[in-house]
Parts: C-alpha cells; structure tokens; sequence
C-alpha cells in the first residue's frame, strides 16, 4: 500500500506540474479504468467529463488512453456498436461492429457532443439502445436489411468521455437510463491570459512531458 501510495503521490505531483489543479480528475478515471482489475463485476460504468473549453478534458483522456486495453473512437453513436450498415455483406458486419471490440476494455471518447445534442427522435433511439448495452450483457438488434444481428453474453467495459455541457431538455431522457451515467463536472480555469503565458513559459522551461 505503501509503495501504491508513493507512486501516485509522484505521479501526481508530475501531473500538477504540467497541467495545475487536474490530477483530481485523473484519479477519478484511474479508479474507473481499476474497476475491470475486480473479479466480478457485470456492470459496465460510465463516467464523462464535463468542462468548458481549455480545462484539459481531452488531455486527461489522452493520459489515460495510454494504459492498456483502451480503446479510442474519436466518433462515436450507439448504432455503431452493432451495424446494419446496407453497403456492407452480413458476413462482413462483424468486422466493423463495435461492441465485439470494447469487450473487456476502456472505451475512451473526447468529444460526445454529437450523442447528446441530436434530434430529439434520435436521442430516443440512441439512449434506448444504451440502456441495453450498458447492462453489459451484449445488445441485439433487428433491420429490414440483415435481420437479426447481436451480440449476447459478457460484454463488459468501461467507459469514459468528455463534452462541454449538455441540454437541458437531454437530461429528462438520460433519466430513463437509470444510473449507469455519471458526470463529472472539472471546475473553470480561472486565471488570466498573462498568467497562463507566464505558466506556459515557466512549463517549457522548468518541466518536460517525458
């Protein structure tokens, strides 16, 4: 323990020396990245970042996106995670299906925005198919192109993302969900332009990122 203690109180203070008052938040995604280290667990946990231009959501994904068995998509939707994509053969839609590749990993995604500012009709959709695929039990689907596609079984995994705000009128939906989203709201950078320079220097000069 103590040993684990030392190593993060180190690897805190590197973090806090390149990016201020932001090691908060990388603890918190460490510790949903450490929930697939627990025998056990089904239940796949969500966890989003929530933040203002320039308050270093994307690189604390990136930080993150450097430990093993993540998985990055810079674009995102529910349908992707099971396709019935017209232009692709059946026998080919496994190959592009994204469920079958977030199996018992971290699911990293910087920019959500699209998810949560559609139509209102597609958000309907897209959060009914998140309420399956977020019991982690696989998710299955059917389309007048290729019938019935899917996946069953242990389909956990984490996953973690950020957007700038969400909504209002989006919040009454993700209450259908239940909690399996969480939000995680970093506060402003509040400093001026002249001390983010002065910071900007003294970082480049003092610090590296190796």
């Amino acid at each position: 323990h103590q040993i684990i203690m030392t190593g993060w109180n180190e690897l805190k203070q590197k973090i806090d020396s390149n990016f201020p008052n932001r090691s908060f938040a990388i603890e918190e995604l460490l510790s949903v990245k450490a929930q697939m280290l627990i025998e056990g667990i089904t239940q796949p946990f969500t966890l989003i970042l929530m933040g203002n231009p320039s308050t270093y959501k994307s690189t604390i994904l990136e930080i993150i996106s450097c430990l093993p068995d993540c998985y990055v998509s810079d674009s995102f939707t529910p349908k992707s995670s099971v396709s019935h994509a017209s232009n692709t053969k059946k026998k080919d839609l496994e190959k592009v299906d994204l469920l079958p590749r977030i199996k018992h990993q971290t699911l990293i995604t910087p920019e959500l925005a699209p998810i949560f500012s559609g139509k209102q009709d597609d958000l309907i959709v897209y959060f009914g198919m998140l309420t399956r695929i977020l019991d982690g039990r696989g998710f299955q689907s059917d389309s007048g192109v290729h019938g019935k596609r899917g996946y069953s079984g242990d389909y956990y995994f984490t996953w973690i993302g950020a957007v700038i705000d969400i909504p209002h009128r989006v919040w009454s939906l993700l209450g259908n969900l239940g909690p399996k989203i969480f939000f995680f709201r970093l506060p402003d950078d509040r400093k001026s332009s002249d001390d983010k320079l002065l910071e900007i220097k003294k970082t480049l000069k003092e610090n590296s990122y190796v």
